[in-house]
């Protein structure tokens, strides 16, 4: 079960703990839109095969939702956030290393399925440590993380691909999440 205290001090960190894994979580998710022209030019024997791979996420993740969905419901959602999030970084920091379109598509596969493990379980969270009306005030500011992680995906992704290599754009938000 959740064993978040009930004081404000305690709601409050789960939110944020929940908020930043979210918007990490997304920036992990984004940072491939970003890489792709960048892994086109580096390796055009892929460039045609990019939009594939950006698929195989979709793909993965929507199959996930409706897995995880039903398991969020039956597990401590706590511990299918961590393994969410741990094994997310490790899936975009393998797609760095990736060399092959087998083994980016694969890494983004998986990387699919496990941000699949995330929502569900941080709304089950949130919905448990809120009053109804609190919970609805608070919704929306747990929806714009998302934003944020658009937002830091777009310019951590774009500046990292122009100033290194693509390759980071993979990496340092895996080492971030």
């Amino acid at each position: 079960m959740i064993s978040v205290t009930k004081d404000a001090r305690g709601v409050r960190r789960c939110f944020m703990m929940c908020w930043i894994g979210y918007a990490l979580a997304y920036m992990c998710r984004m940072n491939y839109s970003m890489a792709m022209p960048f892994i086109s030019a580096d390796l055009p024997h892929l460039a045609e095969r990019t939009g594939v791979i950006g698929s195989c996420f979709f793909f993965s993740y929507a199959c996930g939702q409706l897995v995880c969905g039903y398991l969020g419901d039956r597990t401590r959602p706590e511990r299918m956030i961590f393994l969410g999030l741990l094994f997310s970084a490790l899936a975009n920091a393998a797609f760095g290393f990736a060399q092959t379109f087998f083994g980016m598509a694969g890494a983004w596969l998986l990387n699919g399925c496990f941000q699949s493990m995330l929502w569900g379980p941080i709304i089950r969270i949130v919905s448990r440590i809120y009053s109804a009306e609190e919970y609805n005030r608070v919704t929306p500011v747990l929806m714009l993380s998302t934003v944020t992680g658009y937002l830091a995906a777009w310019l951590l992704s774009g500046v990292l691909s122009s100033l290194w290599s693509w390759r980071f754009a993979m990496w340092v938000p895996a080492a971030l999440l």
